[in-house]
């Protein structure tokens, strides 16, 4: 008979019978409710149990210990009524008081100074216990009152009391006697008063010293069944008192257990139930943060003590009785399951036959063969309507995944592209360039991976130096082209042509080819720091700020033009002005001052001008620096508004020019006026010295090769510190010279076995940090550096 034809097509209506199948097994799944309920009843009936216990051990331990309290009651009475008139009777009251206390270690009664009961001087007396039948007696000498007295162990708590509150004696804390200190006691306090008119005044204190093994033992030691932890704590969290019972352990450890809460005293106060102020007395299971396992804590306060008492059980020794019960209707549960799970397999069977055809299918698309088609449902069911859907589907992911893949080979070969763009925008800027007597230094922030910013500089003969910032209309891919371009064309113009000429000529070529109609906002300027010189060009550029020395600060408002590129036949005019020692130029694109915040309000001029004129000693690295960091800080993060970049330029000290002859004999001359340069600057010796060979090898390469010993030709030597090195420039007419193209140096093989060239320039790379020569039009610079702080060769 087929059962599964006779249920309801629909696979909800059969999961519905399953679900009617489970319900009859639910009832036996009730057991977890049983064995918790059962657990819990056998753990109540066990707690009850260990509190009778507890308040038989309470009760037991308060009636020795309120004994002894009492009989120091009864002492003090007698003392009011009938104190003692002689030395002997004060001792002879005392060895009475200790022969009715066989547990008591000392007896003391103190007086405050002045008081009518004791002999003049003798504001106490005590008697010891030493030997089983041997006593210690004395006067003691030191006042109540007194707080160096040894009694403030114990006095102490009684004197901020009224004698009113203790009346009926109290237990002092555990402490250490000074005649014994190795013992621990605690004393029990009575007070000794004396009838005035309206009120008793206090006039002294009977104090018994009752060895704490002895309390301990009292509260303890009790007929208990199962293993327990006894504990007294105090009113400030502390454990007073502690002991323990468990098979096996004897009186050396239970000592080393109550040793071990001595010093620590605090073990218990993370307790927070113990010390309920609304409940005193109860019960809790918590930690035990002694030994970490799971504890039942039975307290109560111990009376006329302010201490409180608490015992402290195992659970798992609550728990003994329960796991049996447990145990059988665990079995029964397990004999339940077994025939759900059966059930539950029958019925699954029949809804998961199609379920096999398509998890089938889902492997086939997992593995990429999106093509396959499964078969037809064999179950009657909506699973069969799952396996057409589920063709239909497969057949639009194999369309959707094709154009996936080509979308994403498209972004990789777009990322791919972009990035090699940026690697080579990054490359086509400008390293760091060593001029004598001045610093520059810039840096740009591109907005996407490419920008449209842009910054240069380079040197021109005449011991000059050009450098140009600009900004490119967009961003992305065609902005660095078109800025690119831009930089192409002011290196071929710069040599020859003044800088009103130069950006007149890049903005005639630019506008030739300039169909998508881009411009660029520029400054340009050629700097000659010999001569405190700087012609510039603004073609509508933000106006650069100028610092003087003197700390006004100028803004170069001038404009020469409209930005180049989209208006052909624009006559661009130069400007000049005084570049000094302490002066500093800044130079920016608009990314910076109208860069804005999550409020959109814009960085500023204000901000900039603000950071720009705060006095600072730092480099032009570290300005350029603070000022990006604090234009990213005012940008939301990863939403830079445009590119950003920034120019620093500081003259320094002006170089010295000279024009040498091309006469090996002058070569002496120019190494001595470098010589001189270095030692000013702080150079070592042994520096100099380097620096000198390496300047006498440029000199005598450039007369001998470059100018062939022409002594009517001549070459220039500019020589000054920047920020942190010296600079000498060289600059000759001769023919152009490419060091890169020299064989490696051989250092290894005898002189008369090298090949000749490449020596020179190796010599110049060893004793300096920069060796650069650059081909100006016909000019050769050659540039050399070296730091103040680089090690000598030797």
């Amino acid at each position: 008979m087929n059962i599964e034809r006779k249920l309801p097509r629909s696979l909800k209506t059969r999961f519905a019978v399953l679900a009617l199948g489970c319900a009859g097994l639910i009832f036996i799944l009730i057991a977890p409710p049983i064995i918790i309920l059962s657990r819990t009843l056998l753990f109540e009936r066990q707690v009850s149990i260990a509190r009778e216990h507890f308040e038989t051990m309470l009760t037991q331990g308060d009636s020795e210990l309120r004994a002894i309290r009492q009989h120091a009651v009864s002492l003090a009475d007698v003392l009011e009524q009938w104190p003692p008139k002689t030395y002997e009777n004060w001792f002879w009251f005392l060895r009475y008081g200790m022969d009715q206390l066989p547990k008591a270690e000392t007896l003391r009664v103190l007086f405050f100074q002045g008081n009518a009961l004791t002999p003049p001087g003798m504001p106490g007396f005590y008697i010891r216990r030493v030997g089983e039948h041997a006593f210690e007696q004395g006067v003691i000498t030191s006042q109540l009152e007194d707080p160096l007295s040894p009694a403030q162990a114990w006095s102490g708590e009684a004197l901020e009391k009224k004698p009113s509150e203790y009346a009926d004696g109290f237990w002092s804390h555990p402490h250490r006697p000074p005649e014994s200190p190795e013992k621990s006691v605690m004393t029990v306090v009575a007070p000794v008063v004396q009838a005035k008119v309206q009120e008793e005044t206090l006039v002294g204190l009977v104090g018994i010293d009752i060895p704490t093994p002895v309390i301990r033992d009292a509260i303890a030691l009790r007929t208990t069944p199962i293993r327990h932890m006894v504990f007294v704590v105090d009113a400030n969290r502390r454990i007073a008192l502690a002991s323990i019972k468990e098979p096996g352990l004897g009186v050396t450890e239970r000592e080393a257990f109550a040793a071990k809460t001595e010093e620590r005293p605090t073990l218990l106060a993370g307790l927070d139930l113990l010390y309920d102020p609304e409940k005193p007395s109860g019960w809790f299971v918590a930690a035990n943060p002694i030994n970490g396992e799971s504890t039942c804590f039975v307290f109560d306060n111990f009376p006329h003590t302010g201490l409180k008492f608490v015992l402290a059980i195992p659970v798992r020794d609550l728990e003994g009785g329960w796991h049996r019960l447990a145990a059988g209707i665990i079995g029964l549960g397990v004999l339940a399951m077994l025939g759900m799970a059966l059930l539950l397999r029958w019925t699954a069977g029949l809804a998961t036959r199609n379920l096999d055809i398509l998890r089938e299918g889902v492997s086939h698309l997992r593995a990429g063969n999106l093509g396959t088609i499964l078969p037809p449902g064999v179950s009657h069911d909506e699973t069969a309507d799952i396996i057409e859907a589920f063709n239909s589907m497969a057949r639009e992911l194999e369309t959707a995944f094709a154009r996936a893949e080509e979308m994403a080979r498209t972004q990789q070969r777009n990322a791919t592209e972009m990035d090699l763009a940026r690697r080579i925008q990054q490359a086509s800027l400008p390293e760091t360039i060593f001029m004598p007597g001045c610093d520059i230094f810039a840096r740009t922030l591109p907005a996407q991976e490419i920008g449209g910013d842009f910054y240069d500089y380079f040197p021109l003969p005449g011991g000059r130096l050009a450098f140009a910032v600009g900004d490119v209309s967009g961003k992305g891919v065609s902005a660095a082209l078109f800025a690119a371009r831009a930089g192409q064309l002011l290196r071929s113009a710069a040599h020859s042509c003044t800088p009103g000429e130069v950006i007149t000529h890049v903005n005639a070529q630019l506008a030739r080819s300039n169909t998508e109609m881009m411009f660029i906002t520029l400054f340009f300027a050629v700097w000659t720091p010999a001569a405190s010189r700087l012609e510039w060009v603004n073609a509508g550029h933000n106006p650069p700020l100028i610092k003087r020395k003197n700390g006004v600060l100028e803004r170069l408002d001038h404009q020469s033009g409209p930005a180049i590129g989209p208006i052909p036949g624009i006559a661009y005019e130069c400007q000049e002005l005084l570049f000094c020692q302490g002066d500093e130029l800044l130079v920016y694109t608009d990314g910076i001052t109208e860069a804005p915040d999550l409020q959109a309000e814009q960085f500023g001029d204000a901000r900039l001008e603000h950071i720009f004129t705060t006095p600072s000693t730092t480099s032009l690295e570290v300005r350029t620096s603070a000022v990006i960091e604090a234009v990213c800080d005012w940008q939301p993060a990863g939403d830079r508004f445009d590119d950003i970049t920034l120019l620093l330029a500081r003259p320094l000290a002006p170089p010295t020019v000279v024009v040498v002859p091309a006469a090996l004999t002058e070569i002496e001359t120019v190494v001595a006026a470098v010589q001189q340069a270095a030692r000013a600057g702080g150079m070592s010796e042994a520096a100099v010295r380097e620096m000198a060979l390496g300047v006498c090898e440029a000199a005598t390469n450039i007369i001998q090769y470059a100018l062939g010993e022409d002594m009517a030709r001549t070459f220039t030597v500019c020589y000054g510190w920047n920020e942190e090195a010296l600079v000498i420039r060289f600059e000759d007419d001769g023919p152009q010279f490419d060091p890169d193209s020299l064989p490696l140096a051989d250092t290894r093989s005898p002189l008369d076995q090298r090949q000749v060239g490449g020596l020179g320039w190796f010599l110049l790379r060893k004793v300096t940090d920069v060796a650069r020569l650059d081909r100006v039009e016909a000019v050769n610079i050659l540039t050399l550096a070296r730091r103040r702080d680089r090690p000598t060769l030797s």
